[in-house]
């Protein structure tokens, strides 16, 4: 609008006092000056409109990170499930189950829908009896990620492993 504007007044500033003077009143150049500015913001408004459709459209996902606790070996493998069916099944490379007792999380992150869903997500190991696991609920906007940190632990007196909720930052 202030671009516009500009232009408009330059326009009337360098227009010559001759053309002014041959009959067009000043009224009627300010009306043509206003049905321009009005042109321009249109046209400006279109090319915002235009832009925000190119351009590339954030991804909306679920992510999960789990860090480890002493003496607890890495995950193989974790599972999301989501209104109790299975989302998607990820498998770990030798080289992130590795870093994992160094303190690197492991990360699982899923492509999803926007949305408010009840989930869990399991954690897979061959030597474990039961799976950990965590219910949560996620809510989704359009463009935005939900993160869950866990922390995979045993709980003391016990043999099995368990995930439990991150408060760390």
């Amino acid at each position: 609008m202030k671009r516009a504007a500009f232009a408009a007044l330059l326009l009337c500033l360098l227009l010559p006092a001759g053309i002014r003077a041959e009959g067009e009143s000043l009224e009627a150049i300010e009306k043509d000056l206003s049905s321009i500015v009005k042109e321009m913001d249109a046209m400006s408004s279109e090319l915002d409109r235009i832009q925000d459709l190119a351009a590339a459209p954030r991804a909306t996902a679920l992510r999960v990170e789990i860090r480890g606790g002493a003496g607890v070996p890495a995950p193989a493998a974790g599972r999301l499930l989501v209104l109790g069916k299975v989302e998607e099944e990820r498998e770990w490379s030798r080289e992130e189950r590795d870093a994992f007792p160094g303190g690197s999380p492991l990360v699982f992150q899923v492509p999803i829908l926007p949305g408010s869903y009840n989930a869990r997500f399991e954690a897979v190991h061959p030597s474990w009896k039961t799976r950990p696991s965590a219910d949560f609920q996620a809510v989704l906007r359009k463009g935005d990620t939900f993160l869950l940190k866990l922390r995979l632990s045993i709980s003391p007196g016990k043999t099995e492993p368990v995930l439990v909720p991150s408060e760390e930052k």
